[in-house]
């Protein structure tokens, strides 16, 4: 098994809103912070499946237009 730390930047002030308030209410609940809150959900729903088809996707992309 791999382990990363990986950055994820949210750019939207509605769904920073969102956290935010979840954040506040998982405080409450068991001392979780917003970094704990979007950890747990990495965890419970893995995405790695798709994130690596779309980065194949765009390796593709990129290297038919190098070679065009």
């Amino acid at each position: 098994m791999k382990n990363f730390e990986i950055m994820h930047i949210i750019d939207n002030e509605e769904l920073e809103e969102r956290l935010k308030k979840l954040a506040e209410r998982y405080k409450l609940i068991n001392g979780w912070t917003e970094k704990d809150i979007l950890q747990f959900a990495v965890n419970a729903m893995p995405l790695t499946k798709v994130w690596l088809e779309f980065m194949e996707m765009k390796a593709d992309e990129l290297e038919n237009s190098i070679n065009s």
